[in-house]
């Protein structure tokens, strides 16, 4: 049976763009949104639903409009209807439709219910495994079995949704597997729930296929970008292990130099630059999660943070290490790729990326954050020493 939206939530909806007309008669409009599995624009029994999805009614004659959303089964039901031709529209940002986004239909006296609005669409899946990664190589072996642990997908879609959501990873065979599905186009990451006495292990340490991508506080993914009705996010995979965890590298795409914060005679100074790779503390850069997309980049030796320099509140294209100090300066947007394990740090403050600079084409040990350009020197590998 179809519910009856309450008459708060009617009005709440209303919005008068015009005069309604003096008929005598009213209708009804109903219909449901729904994942279209099967993606042939028919709904089947056993698709799943898509609830507070937004939905848009307009009287064409009058302009009069009626936003809803939703309810928890995928339905929506209008009453009290003027007779009329109505356009009914659902938002569908994020997700590939299999049917019409828009439809129109009349309620009148021939037919005062009108079944019209039935939207099918697409969305996303991210998959992966959490196993006990026994070697901490950051590659699942056959051998090595999965945890069962409570995973939580955290995200924001394009059209500013928020996604938050659990599964459970099973450690029966497949080992050690979760899903998500029917997600919007946005950017997620995944944050398992790691078990007591348990840290992550080596991030980017194989192939994408059987490689790990857990690091930082609290132990999670960088976050990734998922597009529409995408689901090639499979194998998101997190390594756990006994003992403690070890932070990774930045290591830059194009010179395959590590950052890192100048320790000369072993003492700290605020300079970071590119240097060859020594598997050193002050090589060593641990994300600190404090949004969706956003972290405060912590150097393991000193514990400060990764700073573009503002002195007096101007932006400069220095960066350096400082002590942490909640500033948007401090702040790093993160935009990782998991198939090839690397990122782009981009500045909350100035907007501005990450870059090891290369003056007229020639590799320098300089760091500092310029204009976004999309150069690899500009993009740095998650890398943990082997």
């Amino acid at each position: 049976m179809v519910r009856r939206a309450s008459a708060a939530v009617l009005a709440a909806g209303l919005v008068l763009a015009g005069t309604a007309p003096a008929h005598a008669g009213t209708g009804e409009l109903l219909g449901a949104v729904w994942f279209d599995h099967v993606d042939d624009g028919g709904r089947e029994a056993w698709e799943p639903v898509r609830a507070g999805a937004p939905v848009t009614v307009v009287h064409l004659t009058t302009g009069q409009t009626r936003r809803i959303t939703t309810d928890e089964r995928g339905e929506f039901h209008l009453t009290g209807l003027p007779f009329g031709e109505y356009e009914l529209s659902v938002d569908a940002r994020g997700y590939r439709p299999t049917t019409a986004t828009t439809v129109r239909t009349a309620v009148d006296e021939a037919s005062p219910v009108s079944k019209a609005g039935h939207f099918g669409m697409l969305g996303s899946a991210v998959t992966g495994f959490v196993w006990d990664d026994a070697d901490r190589d950051g590659r699942r072996a056959e051998a090595e079995a999965g945890i069962a642990t409570a995973v939580a997908l955290i995200g924001r879609g394009d059209s500013g949704e928020r996604v938050d959501r659990t599964a459970t990873s099973q450690s029966d065979n497949p080992g050690g597997y979760y899903g998500f599905s029917d997600l919007p186009a946005g950017t997620y990451r995944v944050v398992p729930t790691v078990p007591e006495g348990y840290s992550p292990t080596a991030i980017g340490g194989g192939l994408f296929s059987d490689d790990s991508h857990a690091t930082g506080v609290p132990a999670s993914t960088p976050p990734f970008r998922v597009e529409a009705a995408n689901h090639d996010n499979w194998h998101i995979d997190l390594g756990l292990a006994p003992g403690a965890g070890t932070d990774p590298m930045l290591v830059n795409r194009q010179s395959f130099k590590c950052l890192d914060q100048a320790y000369p005679g072993g003492v700290a100074t605020t300079a970071v630059n590119a240097h060859d790779c020594n598997n050193g503390d002050n090589q060593r850069w641990s994300p600190r999660w404090v949004g969706v997309d956003t972290a405060v980049v912590v150097d393991r030796m000193s514990g400060w943070c990764l700073d573009q320099e503002y002195p007096h509140g101007s932006a400069t294209t220095g960066v350096g290490a400082y002590p942490c100090n909640g500033g948007a300066n401090q702040r790093w947007r993160i935009d990782y790729r998991p198939r090839d394990n690397y990122a782009t740090l981009v500045n909350e403050a100035s907007g501005w990326c990450l870059d090891q600079e290369y003056p007229n084409g020639s590799m320098s040990y300089e760091v500092g954050a310029w204009p976004c350009n999309g150069g690899q020197n500009q993009t740095w590998y998650w890398k943990s020493w082997r």
